[in-house]
């Protein structure tokens, strides 16, 4: 809306200098431009303009479209926010994988910016412990830490269940359908693995929903806070829960423990929770077992003796 404003603002004041009643056709130009591939055509449809128009002030006219208004490639949307959010879903989703390096000069072209943005948002990555920077030598993913992991599963499994029991005791009905909404979609993104189908399977969106479901209780509960102090301050717990999703190819798994989870929300049965939890979410690590130390060595820190 900026944008708009500043060149409808441009175009006004540039009008009333001319003495021409085009107002309406350099705003549709100005408004239409981002779109435009090229500087050359920008030109061209300047130089048109000016033909019909007359040649007053072309070069001040040039001047300004060149200049001020920002043109397909010039990478508006990407922010150092934006920049910053695809490159965490990109290393949370293990489309780069732990131990890789990030190049500085590819992140510039890929997201067509300067390198503030782009060393911005790899300094918030390196504070969460995402990516370790390297002074001379460059920035390389954070390799898994199999020690922080089992440590997250255990807090996660004794806190969790005890937020899980307050929302089974306490819950809306309302609140049951969420919760049953979530897992419907859970069930919906599987289908091209639990029917073998030939669509491919959304392991990110997969995982997404997971949480989303998860987190339901804690908002009821009001527990928002404990839940992304869980999820999302450990650098390497939400990439092993990927890593078991994509790799491991646990979905049919996944949602039998999720809709037994359900079984004991509509039972409003407490009894069972902490078991059901204890046994889904230290899966992961039943499920990859040896091969953190075999396939997936490269993603882990060497264990400390």
């Amino acid at each position: 809306m900026q944008h708009i404003q500043l060149k409808l603002l441009i175009s006004l004041c540039f009008n009333s200098y001319l003495g021409y009643k085009n107002e309406i056709y350099d705003f549709l130009i100005w408004i239409y431009s981002p779109f435009l591939l090229t500087n050359q055509l920008l030109l061209f449809i300047v130089v048109l303009k000016n033909f019909a128009v007359g040649c007053k002030g072309a070069c001040f006219y040039m001047w300004m479209v060149l200049a001020v208004v920002p043109k397909k490639g010039d990478n508006m949307g990407n922010s150092s926010q934006e920049i910053y959010q695809i490159l965490e879903d990109e290393i949370i989703s293990l489309k780069r994988k732990p131990g890789t390096i990030i190049s500085e000069n590819q992140l510039c072209e890929q997201f067509c910016t300067s390198r503030t943005p782009i060393r911005n948002s790899l300094q918030r990555l390196a504070e969460k412990g995402l990516v370790e920077i390297m002074p001379k030598k460059g920035t390389v993913v954070t390799r898994l830490d199999s020690n922080c992991i089992e440590q997250m599963i255990f807090l996660r499994v004794t806190v969790e269940a005890r937020v899980l029991e307050e929302f089974i005791s306490t819950c809306s009905p309302m609140d049951r359908e969420r919760v049953r909404y979530a897992l419907t979609s859970m069930s919906e993104c599987a289908l091209p693995m639990t029917k073998k189908d030939t669509e491919p399977f959304d392991s990110a969106l997969f995982m997404k929903l997971d949480f989303q479901m998860h987190k339901i209780w804690f908002d009821v509960t009001k527990k928002d806070y404990i839940w992304n102090k869980l999820i999302w301050e450990d650098s390497s717990y939400a990439r092993f829960c990927a890593l078991d999703i994509i790799n491991q190819k646990n979905v049919e798994n996944s949602l039998s423990d999720h809709w037994a989870i359900m079984d004991l929300i509509d039972t409003r049965n407490v009894s069972g929770v902490y078991q059901l939890l204890e046994h889904h979410l230290y899966g992961g690590l039943n499920r990859l077992g040896a091969r953190m130390n075999g396939e997936f060595k490269d993603y882990f820190k060497p264990l400390a003796f």
